[in-house]
Order: C-alpha cells, then sequence, then structure tokens
C-alpha cells in the first residue's frame, strides 16, 4: 500500500541537513564562477594601448572622406569630442599625492608618546689664544672703531646626535594620528657645568652636583657684545645651529682660525659648495608653541659690525645627512696653570608641548615647553699654559776673576697688544731676575705682517739660576778660514726657575730656529717712540722679514 508524501519527515530532514546541502551548493557555485573567470580572456591592454588606439581612430576619422551625414551617421557634439580628448591627456601622480587607498574600515592610529632625549657626545676642551677685533667707540658712518685685543681661552665641543635623535622622534610619533607636529628636534638652550680641578688626572672624582651651571649671559652674550661682529663658523653651516653652536670671535689674524673651532674627525672645516653657509638660527616654534630663549640676543653685536678683514666666506654641502651637530662653547674666564672640566645637558623644545590630550598616550606629555637630556659624560682634563717661552743667548767672558754673563731672551705673550712679544735681555749675571720695566719689545702688529717695536715692562719673575758654554781651543776649518779664525763655542745652556716653581733648561742649539724666527722682527724695525708701535717697516730693514713672518 503506497504511502502518501510526508512533509513533517521532509522538514526535519532539510533541518537536520540543510546546512550542509547550502554548504554544497555554495562550493559548486563557486567553482563554477571560478570556471566561468578562468575561462574568459584576460583584458591585456594597458593605458598606454588604449591611448594609442584612441589617437589612430582620431586620425583615421579626421583623415577619412566618408560624408557621415550622408552615410546617416550621427557624429556627438564637439563639446563631447573636447571632453574625450581632455579626458585621454596624461595624468600627473603628483595630483593624487597623499590619498590613502584601502582605508581601513577602522582607525588603527596609535597616541603619540615621549621620545628618548639623548645626551651629548666626545665632550673635550681645546686652549687657544689670538687677537680678536673688539669695538672701542661708537664711530662714523664707517661703522664702530675697533682694535685688537689679546684673548686666550678654551673652546668646549662635542658631538650632538642628530640623526639617532631624529629616529627616536619617528619611532614616538609612528602610526599616530599626528606624526607631523614638532617632528623633528629642536635644540633650544643647554647647561654647561665647569668644574676647575688640580689634576690633570681624568680619574680624579668631580663633586658635580655641588657645581652650578655657568651663567650663559655673563660668559656668552656680555662677552659677545664687545665683539665687532661674529667670525665665520669654521665648519659646515648644515653642522651648525644656533644656540648650541656659539659662533666665533672676530680673529685678527685669519692664519689663528683652525680646527680647534670644529670636532675631528666628525665635523672638520666647512666644504666647498655653491651655496654659501651661514649659522642656522634656532627654528621658528610651531603654532602655538613659544619660541625657546635664545642666550646670544641680549646685547649681540650687529651684523654690520664686521671685523674689518673678515675671513673668506665658508660654504656647505646640503645634499648629505647630517649625522651630528656641532656643540661648541667659548670658556675666556680662565687662568693659567689651571686645569678645566665641563659637563653639558642638552634641552629641547617639548614635542608635544600643547597638544591635544585626546592625541597623546598621557596628558601629562603636554605639560612644559623644554624637555632635558642626560647630563654628558665630562671632558677629560684641560690645562691652561703660561704663555712665555725662554732662549740661551750668547755668553761672554771678560776673564780673570771676572764673573761671565749670558743674553737670555723671551718670547711672550701680551694681551694688550695682542701678540707675542720678543725681547732680549742682555749681559746678566747668574742670580738676576729677567725683568726690565724700560723694555722696547718687538712683536707682529695683528692682522698685518709688519713687524714693529713698543715699550712695554717685561716681567717674567723668573730666576736665572745658572748657565753653562764651553770655549774650545779647536779652530773653525774649511772656506774661508784662515789664522784669525774664530775659536770653536759651544752653545749655552740656561737653568730658570720660574715663580712657579717650575725648573726650566734652554739650550741655544735647539732655540735658534723660533729665536730668529722673533729676532727677524725685531731687526726689521727701528724702535719707535715710547708706546707707539711703527705702523711701516723702518728704512734698512732684512728685505726678508715679511718671507719670515709668514710663519705667522
Amino acid at each position: 500500500m503506497a504511502k502518501g508524501f510526508d512533509s513533517a519527515k521532509l522538514k526535519q530532514f532539510l533541518i537536520e541537513r540543510g546546512e550542509k546541502i547550502g554548504l554544497g551548493a555554495a562550493v559548486v557555485l563557486a567553482g563554477l564562477l571560478g570556471y566561468g573567470a578562468y575561462s574568459l580572456a584576460s583584458y591585456d591592454k594597458k593605458p598606454s594601448d588604449l591611448a594609442s588606439d584612441y589617437e589612430t581612430a582620431s586620425r583615421v576619422f579626421a583623415t577619412s572622406k566618408l560624408d557621415a551625414a550622408a552615410a546617416g551617421i550621427t557624429l556627438p557634439p564637439g563639446k563631447v569630442i573636447d571632453e574625450l580628448n581632455e579626458a585621454m591627456k596624461p595624468v600627473s601622480p603628483g595630483l593624487f599625492g597623499g590619498t590613502e587607498w584601502n582605508a581601513p574600515l577602522f582607525d588603527n592610529r596609535a597616541r603619540r608618546t615621549e621620545p628618548a632625549y639623548l645626551a651629548l657626545r666626545d665632550l673635550r676642551a681645546v686652549f687657544k689664544y689670538a687677537p680678536i677685533n673688539v669695538k672701542v667707540g661708537a664711530g662714523g658712518s664707517q661703522g664702530p672703531q675697533t682694535r685688537a685685543v689679546g684673548e686666550e681661552w678654551l673652546t668646549v665641543t662635542g658631538l650632538i646626535p642628530l640623526e639617532e635623535q631624529e629616529a627616536e622622534y619617528a619611532k614616538a610619533f609612528a602610526n599616530a594620528a599626528d606624526a607631523k607636529t614638532n617632528a623633528q628636534p629642536r635644540y633650544g638652550l643647554y647647561k654647561i657645568q665647569r668644574a676647575e680641578v688640580t689634576s690633570p688626572d681624568p680619574n680624579v672624582p668631580v663633586a658635580w652636583d655641588q657645581i652650578e651651571p655657568v651663567d650663559l649671559k655673563v660668559a656668552i652674550s656680555d662677552e659677545r657684545a664687545k665683539w665687532a661682529g661674529d667670525g665665520p663658523q669654521y665648519v659646515d653651516a648644515a653642522a651648525a645651529r644656533l644656540p648650541v653652536t656659539e659662533p666665533l670671535p672676530p680673529l685678527a689674524n685669519k692664519s689663528d682660525l683652525g680646527d680647534w673651532a670644529a670636532h675631528l674627525p666628525e665635523i672638520g672645516a666647512a666644504t666647498v659648495e655653491e651655496k654659501p653657509a651661514a649659522a642656522q638660527q634656532v627654528a621658528p616654534a610651531a603654532s602655538g608653541q613659544p619660541a625657546a630663549a635664545d642666550p646670544f640676543a641680549a646685547g649681540a653685536a650687529p651684523a654690520a659690525a664686521a671685523a674689518p678683514e673678515p675671513a673668506p666666506t665658508e660654504t656647505a654641502k646640503t645634499d648629505v645627512k647630517q649625522k651630528y651637530l656641532l656643540f661648541r662653547f667659548i670658556d675666556f674666564n680662565i687662568e693659567p696653570t689651571k686645569y678645566y672640566r665641563y659637563r653639558v645637558k642638552l634641552v629641547l623644545n617639548n614635542p608635544n608641548y600643547n597638544l591635544n590630550p585626546a592625541q597623546l598616550e598621557k596628558p601629562e606629555l603636554a605639560q612644559g615647553e623644554t624637555r632635558e637630556a642626560e647630563w654628558s659624560e665630562p671632558s677629560p682634563p684641560a690645562g691652561v699654559p703660561v704663555l712665555e717661552r725662554y732662549f740661551a743667548g750668547n755668553v761672554k767672558s771678560p776673564g780673570g776673576d771676572l764673573e761671565p754673563t749670558i743674553d737670555v731672551a723671551v718670547k711672550q705673550w701680551m694681551p694688550n697688544f695682542g701678540a707675542d712679544t720678543y725681547y732680549e735681555f742682555k749681559d746678566y749675571l747668574r742670580g738676576a731676575l729677567l725683568n726690565d720695566a724700560a723694555a722696547q719689545v718687538a712683536y707682529i702688529i695683528p692682522g698685518k705682517l709688519i713687524g714693529t717695536q713698543a715699550a712695554a715692562p717685561v716681567e717674567t719673575r723668573s730666576l736665572l739660576a745658572d748657565f753653562s758654554w764651553e770655549r774650545a781651543s779647536a779652530k773653525q776649518k774649511g772656506p774661508g778660514s784662515g789664522l784669525d779664525a774664530k775659536p770653536i763655542t759651544r752653545p749655552s745652556e740656561v737653568l730658570l726657575r720660574t715663580p712657579r716653581g717650575e725648573l726650566v733648561i734652554t739650550t741655544q742649539l735647539g732655540d735658534w730656529p723660533l729665536r730668529d724666527e722673533m729676532k727677524a722682527v725685531a731687526d726689521a724695525k727701528s724702535a719707535a717712540p715710547a708706546g707707539e708701535a711703527n705702523p711701516e717697516p723702518a728704512p734698512g730693514g732684512k728685505s726678508d722679514v715679511k718671507k719670515v713672518l709668514q710663519l705667522k
């Protein structure tokens, strides 16, 4: 007996196996779609092919003799043709710069964090002395009057890791909703500590926590206000940035500029390129952020007050990634025979200052205008020498019971002249102090290759402790020697005791080259009136004095 259709069992069957049946149907449908797509011929035309076909069709149509109206062909209006021509023009990718394709459905950008602030590296100090052009009066239309004054200083330099600091900023702001605001490190100021130490040993500990930072206004601004303008930066402009790279003073002698103003081997002299270099000013702050204070602003010398003989304009590379910035601080507050050490803390503008707290990982990141790096490692001790040197001269022996005498010369730095001066003490006995209140010193006028003499007291306070020589019985031999040839004399040796308790031994033979250089200045000039300097060489002066002075 046949049974009728049982709809209840069919419903039960669909309930139990409907999901599997649907899945199977979906698989079959996907396979049919894939097969159909695979069987279709691929479209292998490029945009350039389409443009070529369009141009070909346009050219054929333009040269065709077909009468479109007679053939019953209706052409599109001219406006449509113009629009097609415009649409087929090459598209500039620059028009779509910054367009985000395939944007995510959900915003997955992070909030800004605090970057690490890197400390200054490889701090060192180098001693230098030279004449500097300073202002001495208001002057007239030609600008302020200037004169050269001798100064001694320590140039403190270090390396600011700019490239690594930029990488820290990029890491902190990566994938942030605002990744562009203040995205470059900006060095606004710095703090520097100076310790006066008694030993050149760098292992002697220093109580840095008890030392106050140097007052930058006194050490930089007030000092710079005396200058007759600024000197050249010497290094590439890309490596020099105010205020962390202090300007150099206007040196009277161009030859005094050198690598003491740089930081070898990482940062050296400026490289010759096409664009002239100038120290980068403190970068303007972003909107809503105050500019960092400039310690050079107060009392800064105007740009027009340049030195009478400025050094050649330096130039800089512009296509090389700058790895380091030069830190440079010039300390004029130093004393001879002492040693100094330094420590520097870089201060940067806060890159998150005053930003919307919703864009920051922590609201407090927006507080405070600046951020400080750690203190640098201290510099090795740098000593300040006493700027004088002695030369042994000729000995005179009267014979009998009379004491012999000797000539002793001294090369001494005199800041008032802005030059090394030369003076010879004549016929001094053992036990005498090398002082002369009525000396006539010879020196080279700063900024010129001219030797001159002037009255100036020479006070070394050094004691002529002893000297020795030997007059042999042998006679000179060779061309020009005869019966009247003088006996050979061994060069003299001198023992001096300085007011600092040092014992100095100098020999006539070893000092001849430098002594002759200084004597060439003195011999080329006649004595000037007391307190004055001869501006031009005196008649009868040595013709080779300029050649000798080129050494300066």
